[in-house]
C-alpha cells in the first residue's frame, strides 16, 4: 500500500512538472507574439508620423508659394528648395508640427510643365543629418527590333534590313506624374569580326520641346550598309526636365 502511495506521489509530481513546462512554452509564445505586435505597432506609428510631417510640409509649401509667386520656379526643369523652418516661422505650419524636424528639413519644388509643379519633402528629425543625395526621377528608355512589316522580332536574329525602335519617356515622379523630356541623343556604331567599333551615326543632342514621350523608328541599313558587319551597338542618352539623365546601350549581332 505504501509503495502505491509513493508511486502516485511521484506520478503527480511528474504531471505537475510537465504542466509547468507546457505553461512556460505557452507563455513564451504569447510573449513573443506580443513583442512582434508591439514592434509592428511602433513601426507603423513611426511611418504614420513621418507621412504626417511630410504631408504638412507639402501643404504649407503650396500655400506659401501661392502668396509668393516670385519664389516659384519660372523655367521648365528649374528647382527651388523651401526650408521647413521658414514655413514654420511664417506661420504656414501648425503649432503642433514636430520642432525636432525643423532645422534640416526642406521641400524641393520643380516645374515640369507650363503651369504644374511637383513637391518632394525631405524631412530630417532629431538631429538627423541632411542627406546630400536627392532621389531624382530617371527617364525610361526601351529598344525593340521590327521586321520590315513592323512585326516585332522576339529572338535575337537581327539583319541589316530590320528596323530598331527607340521608345523614350521622361519617367514618373514620386507623385505619379509623367515628366517631360528635355533632350535626347543616340549613336549607332558597328564593327567587323575581331575589329573595333566605328561610329556610323551620331544624332547630337535633340531638343524635344518638352514632350513626355518620343518614338524613333529607323532601318538599321540607314546607318550600317556593310554586309560584313557582325555587331551593331546603339547608345542612347536622355535627360528629363527634373534633371534626371539615363544612358542606355544595347549590343546585338547581325545574322
Amino acid at each position: 500500500m505504501q509503495n502505491k502511495l509513493k508511486k502516485n506521489k511521484k506520478n503527480k509530481k511528474k504531471i505537475t512538472l510537465m504542466e509547468l513546462f507546457c505553461l512556460v512554452i505557452i507563455l513564451g509564445t504569447f510573449l513573443a507574439m506580443g513583442i512582434i505586435s508591439l514592434s509592428d505597432f511602433v513601426s507603423k506609428t513611426r511611418d504614420d508620423l513621418e507621412y504626417q510631417e511630410e504631408n504638412l510640409a507639402i501643404i504649407a509649401a503650396k500655400k506659401y508659394l501661392k502668396k509668393h509667386n516670385d519664389l516659384q520656379p519660372s523655367v521648365l526643369g528649374e528647382t527651388r528648395n523651401l526650408k521647413v523652418k521658414d514655413l514654420y516661422n511664417s506661420n504656414y505650419l501648425k503649432d503642433k508640427y514636430n520642432n525636432a524636424c525643423l532645422d534640416n528639413s526642406y521641400v524641393r519644388i520643380y516645374k515640369y510643365s507650363d503651369s504644374e509643379y511637383t513637391y518632394t519633402p525631405y524631412i530630417y528629425c532629431d538631429g538627423e543629418e541632411k542627406s546630400h543625395y536627392e532621389i531624382i526621377p530617371m527617364p525610361i528608355v526601351e529598344i525593340r527590333f521590327l521586321k520590315a512589316n513592323d512585326k516585332e522580332i522576339k529572338n535575337t536574329k537581327v539583319t541589316l534590313k530590320d528596323k530598331f525602335e527607340l521608345l523614350i519617356s521622361g519617367g514618373i515622379n514620386s507623385d505619379g506624374q509623367y515628366l517631360d523630356i528635355d533632350s535626347y541623343s543616340y549613336e549607332v556604331s558597328s564593327r567587323l569580326e575581331n575589329e573595333q567599333f566605328i561610329v556610323n551615326y551620331n544624332s547630337s543632342e535633340i531638343n524635344v520641346n518638352y514632350d513626355d514621350e518620343v518614338e524613333v523608328t529607323k532601318s538599321i541599313y540607314d546607318y550600317v550598309t556593310d554586309i560584313r558587319v557582325k555587331e551593331v551597338k546603339i547608345d542612347v542618352s536622355v535627360k528629363n526636365v527634373a534633371g534626371g539623365k539615363k544612358d542606355y546601350t544595347i549590343l546585338f549581332k547581325i545574322v
